[in-house]
């Protein structure tokens, strides 16, 4: 089995697909497209309120702006 940097590919097609959906809800969010979904809130608080999550676009953009 092929391994990338001893993980299986897999598990960092995983990888990849979570960071996609998590960073395009967070994007449909500062858009305020889903304002009709709130089960996609939910989900996208819940990912964000992890201690180890990375910061939302808002906060990034924040971030470079101070």
């Amino acid at each position: 089995m092929l391994k990338l940097y001893g993980t299986p590919p897999t598990r960092v097609l995983r990888v990849i697909w979570l960071l996609n959906a998590a960073y395009t809800l967070d994007w449909a969010n500062e858009e305020n497209m889903l304002d009709g979904a709130p089960r996609l809130r939910e989900h996208l608080a819940s990912m964000y309120s992890r201690s180890t999550a990375p910061p939302t676009i808002a906060e990034a953009f924040a971030a470079m702006e101070s």
